[in-house]
């Protein structure tokens, strides 16, 4: 694939420092061309065009070390406020499907449904984007290597609230949210139903910018303030981006967590293993150790490595304490290990299944919490037991919205 001169360029820039991130502004498809910005504590740094996301990945060969945000373009994102009751979130799941039929341009079925996990307030926001985009971009981000930390859309990054309207006229469209809904449309058209829009939502507050030299309506008494660069426009955006922005990673599109960082205790743990088993041999050559100041060196040593590894642990007979931890420790990890090992080749073979905890317990079995589905499942406990590991049901699943929710005990042998 042909590379722009950005592509061209960014190979020379370091995405591998602290607190570096990527945000994707883009186009249709992941073929087509998108802007980027790399941004560092919350400050554009760097910006430019890739012709193509596989073409970004190619200018940057870190880009999959760095969390992305990927917002997409609005146009065929719908997002309404609804006032439903509801008990769970299964059940204002299917009133907000019901509540969308009407408004949707595609059947609710094909539309992965956004909501909130606190809709208690009454009037909550749902957002319908379409499945098989969203799945487009998702896979073509997992093909590429690249992390998503954030998926949102463009309208969802401007300033929002009850009562506040934020509209960018951005060449020959407008990007307008407004009392914390959005949308995407043609600015001639915008132009001709926005005074009446913002009257009817109760605006008291709006922003209008605009871009470069978009045409700009007359809207109340509102000037718009100039966006003269491309840096100041993805300035906006990424203010936007905090805690509370509207992810559409929920449901069949949760994130697969990065559950291998959950083993990072049980590392230590092996580590811990071998410092136990270093100070005892360390300890058993001080015993053999004669000349004074060199068995005091070590032995000085052998204490700061052990309160390091067990902080707050007294240490009186250091070398006694080292040989049970050793033993212990190390006994513990090897199965954790072998499980764990067994559960990874397992679970890579099938990308619908996403683990979201595991744990270690004392009997020597491995607890995890899995989002599937039943066909998967299945599939999973075969080869888990193909290869010697037991694999029981440990909870009742439960459906959340598309996959279930369930758990996996796991035990060395059949």
């Amino acid at each position: 694939m042909a590379k722009t001169q950005n592509d061209r360029n960014t190979h020379d820039r370091d995405l591998t420092r602290r607190d570096m991130s990527l945000v994707l502004f883009t186009s249709e498809t992941p073929d087509a061309p998108l802007r980027w910005a790399l941004v560092h504590d919350g400050e554009v740094e760097d910006m430019g065009i890739a012709s193509s996301l596989e073409g970004l990945v190619q200018a940057y060969p870190d880009a999959g070390d760095v969390p992305v945000t990927l917002v997409l373009p609005g146009d065929q994102i719908a997002a309404r406020m609804i006032d439903t009751p509801a008990k769970s979130k299964a059940q204002f799941r299917q009133a907000a499907q019901f509540a969308l039929e009407d408004v949707l341009a595609a059947p609710v079925e094909d539309m992965h449904l956004v909501v909130p996990d606190d809709f208690s307030s009454g009037r909550n926001l749902v957002i319908a984007v379409p499945k098989e985009w969203l799945a487009q971009w998702t896979e073509a981000m997992a093909a590429n290597g690249l992390s998503l930390s954030l998926i949102t859309a463009d309208y969802m990054l401007l300033r929002s609230g009850e009562g506040v309207a934020t509209l960018l006229f951005d060449e020959t469209r407008v990007v307008a949210n407004i009392g914390g809904t959005g949308f995407v449309a043609d600015a001639s058209f915008a132009a001709a139903i926005l005074p009446e829009l913002l009257s009817e939502e109760g605006v008291t507050q709006a922003a209008i910018f605009q871009y470069g030299d978009a045409p700009v309506p007359n809207i109340g008494q509102v000037s718009p303030r100039p966006i003269a660069s491309k840096e100041e426009l993805a300035a906006l955006y990424i203010k936007g981006i905090t805690d509370e922005t509207v992810d559409f990673q929920q449901g069949a599109f949760a994130p697969a967590k990065n559950w291998r960082g959950a083993i990072g205790p049980w590392k230590i743990a092996a580590g811990l293993a071998a410092c136990c088993a270093g100070i005892a041999l360390i300890w058993a050559a001080v015993d053999g150790v004669r000349a004074g100041n060199a068995a005091q060196g070590i032995r000085t040593d052998a204490t700061v490595l052990y309160q390091q590894a067990f902080p707050g642990e007294r240490v009186t007979n250091l070398s006694a304490q080292a040989r049970r931890k050793s033993g212990t420790a190390a006994t513990g990890n090897a199965s954790f290990m072998a499980l764990a090992a067994t559960l990874t080749k397992s679970v890579e073979a099938l990308p619908n299944i996403t683990v979201e905890e595991i744990a270690y317990r004392a009997d020597g079995t491995l607890e995890t919490r899995l989002r599937f589905s039943q066909d998967d499942l299945d599939t999973l406990k075969k080869a888990l037991s193909d290869a010697g590991v037991t694999a029981t049901e440990s909870r009742n699943p439960r459906l959340d919205g598309n996959v279930y929710v369930g758990g996996l005990t796991l035990r060395q042998g059949r």
